[in-house]
This record gives C-alpha cells, sequence and structure tokens, in this order.
C-alpha cells in the first residue's frame, strides 16, 4: 500500500511539475481558444452584410455608440470585427478607450497579453466573442 502511495505522488509530482496539470492546461488553452473564436467570427463577416451586422452587435453587446464603432473599424482597417469586439469589451472593463487597445494590438501586442496586462479574464473575452459569432450566425 506504500508503495502505491508512494507511486502516486511521485507521477502527481511529475506531471505538476512538467506542465501536465489540468488546470494549468486549460489556463494555456485560453488564449488560443480566443484566437479561434475570432478567427470564426472574422470568417463570417467577410460574406456580405454581416459585417454590418457585427458593428451593430458589437454597438448593442459593449454599449458603444454605433458610429463610434464604426469610426473605429474606419481608423483600424486591419482590426477586424472580433478584434473591435474585445477592444470594446476591455475598454468597459477598465474605462480606459477600446482606441487606446487597438493601438496597442496594431503594435504587434495579442489580445491574450494585452487583457493579463489589464487583469481582464480571456475567458471573459472568450464568452463576449462566442456570444457575437452565435448571434451572427443566427442572423440572416
Amino acid at each position: 500500500m506504500k508503495n502505491l502511495t508512494f507511486c502516486i505522488a511521485i507521477i502527481a509530482g511529475f506531471l505538476f511539475s512538467t506542465g501536465l496539470n489540468p488546470a494549468m492546461a486549460a489556463d494555456k488553452g485560453a488564449p488560443s481558444s480566443l484566437q479561434t473564436q475570432m478567427e470564426a467570427v472574422n470568417s463570417v463577416t467577410s460574406t456580405p452584410g454581416k459585417m454590418d451586422t457585427a458593428l451593430q452587435r458589437i454597438a448593442t453587446e459593449t454599449g458603444v455608440p454605433i458610429e463610434r464603432v464604426r469610426a473605429l473599424h474606419k481608423n483600424h482597417p486591419n482590426v477586424q470585427a472580433a478584434g473591435l469586439l474585445v477592444a470594446s469589451v476591455l475598454a468597459d472593463e477598465t474605462k480606459k478607450t477600446p482606441d487606446s487597445f487597438l493601438k496597442e494590438h496594431d503594435a504587434g501586442k495579442s489580445w491574450p497579453s494585452i487583457a493579463e496586462e489589464n487583469h481582464v479574464s480571456v475567458d471573459k473575452l472568450s464568452a463576449r466573442v462566442e456570444r457575437l459569432q452565435q448571434s451572427l450566425n443566427g442572423s440572416k
């Protein structure tokens, strides 16, 4: 019995020390999951009419006026719909401007690292992107 307990302790120690801890694995997977969701939203918005729907949904979801969302889209042409949503959610959570986050992203920072620096959960961003994706898939 003692040998079995010892073996379990050794295996558990190995798993935790090599990063195979299930809780840690979930955290490491969150940024890639966010990226995958963002890519799916951006893919949908490449079809005719969907970008306008996405911009309206972003405004509704985040409370940023539609005119402001359209201006952000115009001023940051390399940022697609999912990025506009994430920047707006980050702004709402931190009381900074969406534009400040879009500038950081334009400068090469990833959305997960921007979120982490501003103490915003990647899971929260992921949930909001997923909600946008569902609304776009349900709209005609």
